[in-house]
């Protein structure tokens, strides 16, 4: 048998001179030959390609041989001339970074043993003028021997030098912007920060000046600072915001939160707002969401408020609603669905995605006719996707809009479960009197949970024919305006028809204050301040049994705090609530509160403070912020939620909160603010002096409505600072006043100076970041109240260090430190056996 002439002249040339014209009988062979001529022909067409292309060269690989068939192009593509190098593997290899030569390899033998498509390695190789080319080096295995081993490759290289040096070139740029973009964002929020502390303090000293006698020239010229002051702020509030996001400083919390509680905090903050413009605003929660939450409730709310804010204000007339709704959950994770609606001017539908990028507005009028930056929405879109959710809008122009967005929350499996209870008023009949149609609607399914059978009305002469004519109601609970109405028709007809039962008021809060004056003179006692929630309005409704002496509705677990509905007498003496973990402060505080006439308490840290607050009433809170426990701005938001809800639900007036005066030895720029946000009135810093201490008191006076005491103590005038190296006692007792006090505190201090080095040792020893900050905080502050600056800066390096958890830092600090205090307690017991 004649062997087939080969379309590959080179193989049948080759063929000629092995066999001659004699015949190839051998079926492996002939299959060989086909195989070669077939790995010729694939050859020959990628090497037009690579003539075509220029920098492409293709070339056969005989793994047997060694030899690279197939034409020198690999060689002029590195520049070499084509008879200079051997046309051999290990010499092309050898022109091959060395890091390179091993990944090409590898990748070769995965091939040969996967039997995969192809092989492929980006490599570095070495050109005629010696410079480092990168190259692709890509292929597939073309022939096999009879044990799977393989005989030749089809090798293609291609040039990719000028395209890596452009991605190199990009990813250069690409870490250059971003380094700028941090450095812009890292630049705003710095600056915003700065700028924001003195428009606090603008703020702060407006609203004080309006609380004095003006006449109505300089009161108004100061209501324009003040709203000026207020539009400044919110857009540097939202540049600081934006700025931290975009810098990726913005950090989340994972702490237990109450939602139901959390929304309708939220929503009363800014509520104000909406009913000055004579919106409603409804609130509505699903029964399944769960009670307690795991994630950052900081954040959420600044959603919710930015949402409501917005729907407020494009919104002119009609209603602002949010409703919150369960959207999935497991056994340890719920996703809530949050949606705030809105009948304002709604959004165009080509304008509805470009709202959420920053500084975009669906319409450039708006900017000019509502104000804003154009950044709340693109703060809230970021917030929710770092939340893992997703946010979107509907809407249409002229009918209003609906603001949805998702959010994941853990859920907190170490909380008491809800067990639920019983419907209460079972067989009992309720008058729902709202002229707002879904508030009714609300009303009316919260009234049906507790087993009410519910009559909704939306006008004051359908509810007047319910009452004459539906026979008997055992509860009223209907809109304050609706009351008024008629010259209070409605409620000379429940009064006269109803036996005197219970009629619960609800009001907005700008026209609460004269319409509950109003409906109370003619004998309505229970008044509720809207958004209500479902808890809320049952307590209103146990008040309003427990006021009218009803034997048939006893109080159900719900006790009515007397201090609170009481209208407090003038007093020269305040109820204190100290909230100190340290002893030697505590010491200094109470003696210092007690020569003033005040009746002083003490909690030791956040907790134990919750609970004596539940327990009494206080005039004034010093609130210490870093405490074990629970510290001082979550006891103080804790505190201020409570407040609200006994406020919403007893209809309490604001004045007779308790006054949060806030003590910290962090004396930098924010701090203040930060306490602020809290909810405290104001700010003192540690040491404790008694002007500051006395100042903060007549502030609180002043606020409270009460006489500043005649004995409250004066500061002594301010001498020249002794020149002490370490401590400047006399420097304290100016400070305090009273020598006796000082040498008192500085031998507690003494006493406990073995401990407290102790604790710093212990905490930096257990690597415990949050031990060591506390304790290095601590002690900051004893060291502040001595003048013992050296030493003071030392610990406030220790307390940063801590902060960030450099521990080779803090090493060194604390070392310093207690070197620093080695040399300061001889001359504190100095001072202490000098008396």
């Amino acid at each position: 048998m004649a062997a087939p002439t080969p379309k590959s002249p080179r193989l049948a040339q080759q063929i000629q001179l092995a066999f001659g014209d004699k015949p190839i009988e051998d079926p492996s062979l002939l299959k060989l030959i086909q195989q070669v001529d077939d790995t010729y022909r694939r050859l020959g067409n990628l090497q037009q390609a690579a003539n075509h292309y220029g920098r492409v060269s293709a070339v056969e690989w005989n793994f047997v041989s060694g030899q690279i068939e197939g034409g020198s192009s690999w060689k002029t593509q590195l520049g070499y001339p084509s008879d200079e190098l051997e046309n051999r593997i290990s010499v092309w290899q050898g022109l091959v970074a060395a890091e390179d030569l091993k990944a090409l390899i590898q990748a070769v033998n995965e091939h040969a043993k996967s039997g995969s498509a192809q092989f492929q390695q980006d490599c570095r190789m070495r050109t005629k003028s010696g410079l480092w080319r990168w190259m692709r080096v890509s292929g597939q295995i073309s022939a096999r021997m009879e044990n799977g081993q393989p005989r030749r490759a089809l090798v293609v290289v291609s040039d990719i030098d000028e395209t890596k040096r452009s991605e190199a070139a990009m990813l250069q740029a690409k870490d250059a912007a971003e380094a700028a973009s941090r450095t812009r964002s890292a630049f705003l929020a710095n600056m915003s920060h700065e700028i924001r502390t003195p428009m606090n303090a603008v703020l702060g000293m407006t609203e004080l000046a309006l609380g004095t006698q003006l006449d109505t020239e300089q009161r108004h010229y100061l209501g324009i600072v003040k709203s000026s002051a207020e539009a400044l702020l919110t857009i540097i509030n939202d540049i600081l915001d934006f700025s931290k996001i975009e810098a990726g400083k913005l950090q989340f919390e994972r702490v237990d939160f109450a939602p139901r509680t959390l929304v309708f905090d939220a929503i009363r903050a800014v509520a104000l707002h909406a009913q000055e413009k004579g919106l409603e605003v409804l609130v509505s929660v699903a029964k399944d969401v769960p009670m307690r939450l795991l994630g950052d409730p900081t954040r959420l709310r600044q959603v919710l408020t930015n949402l409501v804010s917005n729907a407020i204000k494009f919104t002119e007339t009609g209603e602002i609603a949010v409703e919150v709704s369960l959207d999935g959950r497991s056994a340890d994770s719920a996703a809530l669905r949050f949606c705030v609606r809105d009948t304002g001017m709604g959004i165009a539908p080509d304008k509805q995605e470009a709202i959420f990028e920053a500084f975009a507005q669906a319409d450039q009028s708006i900017s000019r006719r509502f104000g804003g930056t154009g950044l709340g929405l693109a703060i809230c879109s970021r917030l929710v996707d770092m939340m893992g959710g997703r946010i979107w809008v509907e809407s249409e122009p002229g009918k209003g809009s609906r603001f949805l967005f998702t959010s994941h929350f853990g859920i907190n499996t170490d909380a008491v479960p809800e067990t639920p209870k019983p419907p209460r008023f079972a067989g009992k009949r309720a008058l729902v009197a709202i002229a707002n149609g879904n508030l009714a609607e609300t009303t009316g399914s919260m009234l049906s949970e507790y087993g009410f059978a519910t009559t909704v009305c939306h006008k004051a002469d359908e509810s007047l024919t319910a009452i004459i004519n539906g026979g008997k109601y055992d509860l009223l609970v209907a809109d304050g305006p609706l009351l008024i109405e008629n010259d209070a028709a409605l409620v000379t007809a429940w009064q006269s028809s109803q036996d005197k039962n219970p009629l619960i008021a609800l009001h907005a809060l700008p026209t609460h204050q004269t319409a509950s004056a109003r409906l109370r003179a003619l004998g309505v006692e229970c008044h509720v301040v809207k958004p209500v929630s479902s808890d809320e309005l049952l307590d209103a409704i146990d008040l309003a049994w427990g006021n009218t002496g009803n034997s048939a509705f006893a109080l159900d677990e719900f006790t009515v705090d007397q201090s609170l509905v009481a209208a407090m007498s003038p007093s020269s003496s305040l109820e204190i609530l100290l909230v100190e973990d340290n002893l030697i402060n505590q010491e200094l505080a109470v003696r210092l509160l007690q020569r003033g006439g005040h009746h002083v308490t003490v909690a030791n840290h956040g907790e134990e403070a919750l609970e004596l607050f539940d327990k009494g009433h206080y005039d004034v809170i010093f609130m210490d912020m870093q405490m074990p426990v629970m510290g001082g701005i979550e006891a103080t938001e804790a505190i201020r939620a409570r407040e609200m809800r006994r406020s919403w639900v007893l209809s309490v007036d604001h004045s007779h909160m308790a006054y949060i005066i806030a003590m910290t030895a962090n004396a930098m720029a924010g701090d203040r603010e930060r306490c602020l946000d809290a909810g405290m009135n104001d700010y003192v810093a540690k040491p404790i002096q008694v002007a500051e201490l006395n100042a903060a008191l007549a502030r609180a006076c002043t606020e409270l409505g009460k006489p500043l005491p005649q004995n409250a103590p004066q500061p002594a005038s301010r001498g020249q600072v002794a020149d002490v190296p370490a401590i400047d006692i006399a420097a304290t007792e100016r400070d305090l006043g009273d020598r006796a006090l000082v040498m008192d505190l500085a031998k507690k201090l003494l006493d406990q100076w073995d401990r407290l080095i102790e604790m710093l040792d212990a905490s930096f020893a257990a690597r415990d970041a949050d031990a060591l900050l506390r304790d290095s905080h601590t002690i900051k502050g004893l060291l502040a109240m001595f003048h013992a600056e050296s030493a003071r800066k030392m610990a406030l390096d220790l307390e940063r260090a801590s902060r960030a958890k450099n521990w080779d830092q803090a090493e060194f600090h604390l070392g310093d430190l207690k070197v620093e205090l080695d040399r300061i307690k001889p001359l504190l017991t100095k001072a202490v056996k000098s008396i």
